[in-house]
């Protein structure tokens, strides 16, 4: 009986190792997981996320009383929906046109056309909102006006 029971537990061990998947058993160093197992490689799979993202210039130089323009130049992964940006000029800065600009193509530029009513210090919120993955996103940034 006692001759039975330690054949039966000396042989598990080669039968377990029989229904393991492919990807299990010895090699490169990894213990129970071979090198071409999903969990030895998950830090290859990590891929950094790509950012919705709209640049301008941070500083602009113009002249009071007369239009002006600033260009966004936006990109959107396809993972966002929704890509909206809204601008809120300071108290002496005139938009032309104050509607939220919506980012429909993967990729582009929109010019805004801008007055300031006086000379000085002056300053455009950029306010980009959109959807990614089913969240919310947001991010706000900022352009400095300077009229002479």
């Amino acid at each position: 009986m006692k001759l039975k029971l330690i054949t039966l537990l000396l042989l598990i061990p080669s039968t377990l190792q029989a229904f393991a998947c492919e990807f299990h058993g010895g090699g490169f160093g990894m213990g129970s997981f071979g090198q071409f197992h999903p969990l030895a490689q998950q830090h290859m799979n990590n891929s950094a996320p790509v950012e919705l993202k709209v640049t301008h210039d941070n500083r602009v130089k113009v002249t009071a009383a007369t239009d002006a323009k600033l260009q966004l130049r936006y990109v959107v992964p396809d993972d966002y929906t929704n890509a909206e940006v809204i601008l809120t000029p300071s108290k002496n800065l005139i938009l032309a046109d104050s509607s939220p600009l919506s980012l429909s193509k993967d990729k582009g530029l929109i010019d805004v056309t801008f007055q300031a009513t006086g000379p000085g210090e002056h300053f455009i919120m950029v306010r980009i909102d959109a959807t990614q993955s089913y969240r919310p996103y947001s991010k706000i940034q900022r352009v400095s006006v300077t009229a002479i």
